[in-house]
């Protein structure tokens, strides 16, 4: 097994955020929810222990298209919402790659 602690991600994935939204690659991360426009639940294969976990997000967009990805929504021990908006922040849109890692308790 691998050994966990404070300073290793709990967990990580990289998406697909265009077309059939999909993971191309990820750890301990079960699947992704497409929610429609820029919306995405993204579902921890091994629970969180708690709600207090921390995301860090990134988007790559697509030509001088600029693109960021928040929270959006309550978090949970399973789960948690994220939404990419375009760069102005005047439409939610899907992002060529939108990269999370996740430290916190497990």
């Amino acid at each position: 097994g691998k050994a966990m602690s404070q300073f290793t991600a709990a967990a990580w994935v990289s998406i697909d955020g265009t077309g059939t939204v999909g993971i191309n690659d990820s750890y301990n991360i079960s699947s992704i929810t497409d929610n429609g426009v820029g919306l995405y639940t993204i579902n921890i294969d091994t629970n969180m222990l708690n709600n207090n976990y921390s995301v860090t997000a990134m988007c790559q967009g697509s030509g001088t298209d600029s693109a960021y990805a928040c929270l959006h929504g309550t978090m949970s021990t399973g789960s948690f919402p994220i939404r990419v908006r375009s760069g102005d922040n005047s439409v939610y849109k899907d992002a060529d790659e939108v990269m999370l890692t996740i430290f916190g308790d497990q």
